[in-house]
């Protein structure tokens, strides 16, 4: 058989299954032990009036006859007891032929005994006073006390010679078929004949009694019983199923609205989020890392989206200029002169489209994770020195002043990405300072990182554009940036860089004071 697909069907089964097997096992082990303690009360009862109907026999016998003595035997008189057998040559010991005869291991009949097979052993710990005596000739003599007892409504009793034929049987008109005997067993056994039991022993010469009850009352009581077992097994079971199926859904239905809403998003929607009513458990804490990871994906493509078109914004000013450019000057004649400064024109836009797409490259090698060299083990503060050393020109040249506060630390990072940051963040340090102003790059362990601040004197950034400080084509001045060449994205490849490393970029500033960007980086601490 083909199990079903669905993970709730699956797990619906299994705990029917396992549900069933345990209340199946509960069910037939409380039945038989039911069934047994009945009818062990029965035998209980059925031995005690077998040994009343046995004692009442002997006394009305008389004194038992002394067996004669055989080669092999020895005769016991003692309180009428059978002889022993004293196993001759080759013969089996006690017990053993029982054992060939449908008997236990341990000599005891094994099975109910039907009418035509061997009884069972009676109740633990009865012992008869002795085998049933040898009858005398003509009517049996019963107490009226001891025929009530094993003669009453639902008992009957049953007495047999030893030449095997019924002296007496209470069943009128009932064949009553006279158990077999297993060699010379002179126990108390038990049968089940139909719906009736029944308690016997023979003596040494093959006579026997019998004494049985109907136990009909007994099996309509046990069958009631199992009715019972049967509708309180499939209560449960109904209860248990229906439990687990309530279970199973609101357990995977956490995974539906994943599904869906993974489905909803792959369609478009991508502020779709999942409803977590459980955050605390496993599917609760899925949904939540599934709706962190939806949350990035829509940011991401909306800076995607907003990127593209600024990009596009971006490239296309400068083209139009040149094209514009361009239909000017070869709509007549010109002079020299009006050439020249027409390609001068041309070639200003040109620089400006170049520098938007090396940033724009610059932005997609961070972005997929290269952009430089592999890491390697620095010392930062010989390594800053240097960079400012090239970078210092471009600080005279605006008239500002680098100080310079070094601590010598180790790091390991892409030294192409580290001048990428360093140089941006200098030269917006120098672009919005003030003429004369000062540029303060310090760098100093603190903890398990290095700090490197870039520090202008310059006129500072509004709180209002801080948090938007790093967003690409960003400018809190649109016009001025665009007249002096700016595009917008030097704040943003720094983070980009910054990121790559593992480190974190951060601003403070206060207007007509100054900004100062604060880059930490992993540090190699001391051995």
């Amino acid at each position: 058989m083909r199990l079903p697909r669905s993970i709730r069907w699956r797990l619906l089964l299994w705990f029917g299954f396992l549900l069933g097997a345990l209340l199946a096992g509960f069910g037939a082990t409380g039945y038989q032990l039911q069934r047994l303690r009945m009818v062990g009360k029965i035998d209980e009862d059925l031995s005690s009036r077998l040994a009343a109907l046995g004692s009442e026999l002997r006394l009305n016998a008389g004194p038992p006859r002394p067996p004669r003595p055989r080669p092999g035997f020895d005769a016991d008189m003692d309180g009428g007891r059978p002889p022993r057998h004293l196993p001759g040559p080759g013969a089996p010991a006690a017990g053993e032929g029982q054992g060939r005869q449908g008997s236990s291991p341990k000599g005891r009949p094994e099975g109910p005994g039907g009418p035509g097979g061997p009884g069972e052993p009676g109740p633990e710990g009865f012992r008869p006073e002795g085998p049933p005596p040898d009858l005398p000739p003509g009517p049996l003599v019963l107490s009226a006390e001891v025929r009530k007892q094993v003669d009453q409504d639902g008992y009957y009793f049953a007495v047999w010679g030893q030449d095997g034929r019924l002296r007496e049987n209470s069943l009128a008109g009932d064949e009553l078929p006279i158990p077999p005997r297993v060699q010379r067993d002179m126990r108390t056994l038990v049968r089940s004949r139909g719906e009736r039991r029944e308690a016997y022993h023979f003596n040494e010469r093959g006579g026997g009694l019998l004494v049985g009850c109907s136990i009909a009352p007994l099996l309509d009581e046990l069958h009631a019983d199992q009715a019972r077992l049967w509708a309180a097994g499939l209560t449960v079971l109904a209860v248990g199923l229906t439990g687990c199926w309530w279970i199973t859904v609101r357990s995977l239905r956490p995974i539906e609205e994943i599904s869906n809403a993974a489905r909803r998003i792959a369609d478009g929607e991508l502020s779709e989020r999942i409803l977590v009513d459980e955050p605390r458990n496993e599917l609760g804490g899925l949904a939540a890392v599934l709706n962190e990871t939806f949350a990035r994906l829509d940011q991401a493509f909306s800076r995607q989206v907003r990127f593209t078109a600024d990009a596009s914004h971006e490239l296309r000013t400068p083209l139009a200029m040149m094209i514009s450019e361009a239909q000017s000057t070869l709509a007549r004649e010109r002079n020299a002169g009006e050439y020249r400064e027409s390609l001068e024109h041309c070639h200003d836009a040109a620089q400006r489209m170049r520098a938007l797409v090396t940033a724009l490259l610059d932005l997609a090698r961070l972005d997929a994770g290269g952009g430089g060299q592999p890491a390697a083990e620095i010392e930062l503060a010989d390594w800053l020195d240097e960079a400012l050393d090239r970078l210092a020109p471009l600080a005279r040249d605006a008239g500002c002043k680098v100080e310079r506060d070094l601590e010598p630390v180790r790091v390991r990072v892409d030294p192409v990405r580290l001048g990428l940051a360093i140089t941006n963040l200098f030269g917006n340090a120098v672009h919005y300072n003030r003429p004369g102003g000062l540029i303060r790059v310090g760098c100093r362990p603190e903890g398990d990182f290095v700090l490197i601040s870039v520090e202008d004197t310059g006129q500072g950034i509004a709180p209002r554009n801080l948090s938007r400080i790093f967003d690409r084509f960003f400018r809190a001045d649109s016009s001025r940036t665009h007249a002096q060449g700016r595009v917008g994205l030097g704040l943003a490849i720094c983070q980009a860089a910054v990121l790559a490393e593992g480190g974190s970029l951060s601003v403070t500033s206060r207007i007509a004071e100054g900004s100062t960007f604060s880059l930490r980086l992993p540090r190699i601490l001391p051995a």
